[in-house]
């Protein structure tokens, strides 16, 4: 490396702690925001249990007959030559045909219903969202037919007055009579308009002049309707309604109170569109609506995230010459990634080696690389061979493959060039049996051993084999101290194959050449340069579900009794079937007012759970995984790296649980949602993830810990 970056180091005063300053670590849990509007209230909620919340589903109808003509008519004017005003009276005359009186869906709209309903099928399948307990719906046959297309077989269903589009005076936002609206909507409940034409006289479905509407008038109209809504006890709600009235609600009652969450959503809703609104009331005040589209709803839901153990403000001050986030995208890049799908390892190491490469400014001088454990470690490393130059390497394997930022594959490649201003790669044999602790400790002092610094590196990046990894953890700091460590076990397929025996393996790679290991540990130890910064966030998240018990009998990671019954026994009963490995439960320990997740892995006989953590005697919870619970944590981890930082975040390295991912249906969600917060990314999929909780280096499961660098 350039000697100019020795002689810009940090002063030896400020050296003695600086692996604390200089790689900040904090601990956040995460908790699905929509769990708090269900009737269970777990023991493990903090200061927000004073706050109230509602979720509202809006949807507007689907394509109507006169929506189809209105169109065509709009379209055929502006194809004559016809301006936006032209367009526009050409629109109103289509909508004043009388056949268009109350009109029924198109068969486009019908379609739009049915392709809606799968789609808010999968949010209450994918997220903790619960389904509507009512439904509120506008007396016009478009919104009553959405209503009852959307959610068939509903047992609350009720039309509302209040909720109709707004009076033109146009057929098309006139309703039939109430008797004629009853008979083809027996499921419905019409009581509401019956009382509204008993009090009009009939003129809540026979429009007269002075019933006309301006917006102002919708508004007002909306604002009384959310207060009614508010007023329900219902904890969710869909209101099924109008383009008008909608608008009008945007743009009145809920102007001030949306919080879109960084995406601005237009006011106007599509046909057959649904969003997912968060009102939520702290104390006597006006409530903040969160408000979201249905698929960032389902993959991004809303998460209340708690601050387990966070760094001193210390640790993210920068000096005051650090140059502004402007001029960040005109630095030299140092870090890119590659990532490929061959089939073949020497295939795969090329490809994703050269995509790293190519947009890397420089020679590539640490990766980190991972790959699906169905590749060959060995072919792996003889590739790397011929390719890495004098470039450092660790990794390992990953279940079925990485995630990056720019998409899947087999293997990826997570490259740095003058990250630091040393980096070397330490390994050992023998981490996944007794000799565990001697095995940290012997690639610690390999990895920290090469360089002339007295100083404690600001970084141990880890790779170890499943088993025995805290007493990994405990042999590295014998040598390393509390030096800031993040890493993951290695992973097989096992997790989506039904748990058949797997192959994982442990990369390294330095001045000997490149090798890997299958019970072992590879540690990177990463001294910073003066001008690049990390920082390491660990995070879980957890949704209780109402079964819990103590541990009485517990050995290591043998979880053998709860409540003095067998625990196999007993998690059968809390699961409501036979208990089996894969499962979509965790199990929360509770440990000193914090929450530890950890995985059951097998049964053993005599009802005796394996675990893939350390177990003690606690109380433990049965926890309910849902699909949202990997992806949206995972966004929001992200998320707050990089605002709580104060360096300008060009990537970042992910591990996350390889039991998590399983749950969800496709990796690309997952590389959406983080894509929206890094830049450049990594993400490996791990059975077991370590790092630092209150300065202590520990194992958990369940887990999503990113370190960011800039």
């Amino acid at each position: 490396l350039p000697c100019w970056r020795f002689w810009h180091a940090k002063p030896a005063a400020k050296d003695s702690r600086r692996n604390l300053l200089r790689v900040p670590t904090g601990v956040l849990a995460f908790r699905a925001r929509s769990l708090d509007s269900q009737a269970y209230t777990p023991k493990t909620r903090g200061p927000q249990d004073a706050r109230q919340r509602k979720i509202i589903y809006l949807v507007r109808h689907a394509e109507a007959w006169h929506n189809v003509e209105e169109k065509a008519a709009e379209t055929k004017a502006l194809l004559s030559g016809g301006d936006a005003k032209a367009a526009n009276l050409a629109r109103r005359r289509a909508l004043a045909n009388p056949v268009f009186l109350d009109a029924p869906l198109s068969e486009i709209g019908t379609k739009q219903v049915m392709l809606t309903a799968d789609h808010f099928a999968n949010l209450l399948k994918g997220t903790h969202y619960q389904p509507p307990e009512l439904v509120l719906v506008s007396p016009l046959e478009r919104a009553l037919q959405t209503a009852t297309l959307l959610f068939p077989n509903h047992p609350r269903i009720l039309a509302k007055e209040i909720l109709r589009e707004k009076r033109t005076g146009l057929p098309c936002d006139e309703r039939k009579a109430v008797w004629e609206l009853a008979n083809n909507f027996p499921q419905v409940d019409f009581e509401d308009i019956s009382k509204a034409d008993v009090a009009s006289g009939g003129g809540s479905w026979d429009f007269q002049a002075h019933l006309l509407e301006t917006n102002a008038d919708v508004a007002i109209r909306a604002k009384c309707a959310l207060e009614k809504i508010y007023a329900e006890s219902a904890t969710s709600i869909a209101v099924v309604t109008h383009k008008g009235f909608l608008r009008e609600l945007q743009t009145g009652p809920w102007a001030r109170l949306l919080e879109s969450n960084g995406q601005e959503l237009p006011a106007v809703f599509k046909n057959a569109e649904v969003r997912v609104c968060e009102v939520e009331w702290i104390g006597d005040g006006e409530p903040r609506v969160h408000e979201r589209l249905l698929q960032d709803a389902t993959w991004r839901p809303l998460m209340t995230v708690e601050e387990l153990s966070s760094p001193q403000a210390s640790a993210y001050k920068r000096s005051t010459s650090w140059p502004k986030w402007e001029a960040f995208n005109t630095w030299p890049h140092c870090m890119s990634v590659g990532v490929s799908s061959e089939a073949a390892e020497g295939d795969a190491v090329e490809a994703a080696w050269k995509a790293m490469q190519d947009q890397l400014d420089g020679v590539c001088d640490f990766a980190l690389v991972f790959g699906d454990s169905n590749l060959n470690g060995e072919a792996v490393a003889a590739s790397l061979n011929k390719i890495r130059g004098t470039a450092c390497v660790a990794g390992g394997s990953s279940s079925h493959g990485v995630l990056t930022s720019k998409g899947p594959g087999r293997l990826g490649v997570l490259g740095f060039r003058n990250m630091a201003r040393h980096i070397h790669v330490g390994q050992a044999s023998g981490a996944a049996g007794p000799g565990a602790r001697v095995a940290g400790a012997t690639a610690a002092r390999a990895a920290v051993r090469r360089t002339m610094s007295s100083k404690s590196p600001d970084l141990l990046l880890l790779s170890v084999a499943p088993g025995c990894e805290d007493d990994v953890l405990q042999g590295i700091r014998d040598v390393c101290g509390d030096v800031p460590v993040l890493g993951g076990s290695s992973a097989d397929n096992s997790v989506r194959d039904h748990y058949r025996p797997g192959s994982g393996w442990q990369l390294h790679g330095g001045p000997d050449g490149c090798g890997v290991l299958s019970d072992g540990v590879v540690i990177a130890a990463i001294w910073l340069a003066w001008d690049s910064h990390a920082a390491c966030f660990l995070s879980q998240c957890y949704a209780e579900a109402s079964n819990e018990g103590m541990i009485t009998k517990a050995d290591g990671r043998l979880l053998i009794e709860i409540d003095h019954r067998p625990a196999a026994e007993v998690l059968s009963e809390w699961s409501g079937f036979a208990f089996r490995p894969l499962v979509p439960y965790k199990l929360a320990l509770e440990e000193n007012g914090a929450v530890r997740i950890v995985q059951a892995k097998r049964i053993l006989p005599n009802g005796v759970v394996e675990c893939f953590g350390t177990v003690d005697l606690t109380r433990v919870t049965l926890m309910r995984a849902k699909a949202s619970d990997t992806s949206g944590a995972a966004a929001e981890l992200a998320s707050k790296a990089r605002q709580s930082v104060c360096f300008p975040v060009e990537g970042a390295a992910v591990f996350s649980s390889a039991v998590a991912m399983a749950d969800l249906p496709d990796m690309t969600v997952l590389q959406h949602v983080l894509s929206r917060e890094l830049p450049i990314f990594m993400c490996c999929f791990t059975l077991g993830q370590q790092g630092m909780h209150h300065g202590v280096a520990l194992h958990d499961n369940s887990m999503t810990n990113i370190v960011v660098f800039g």
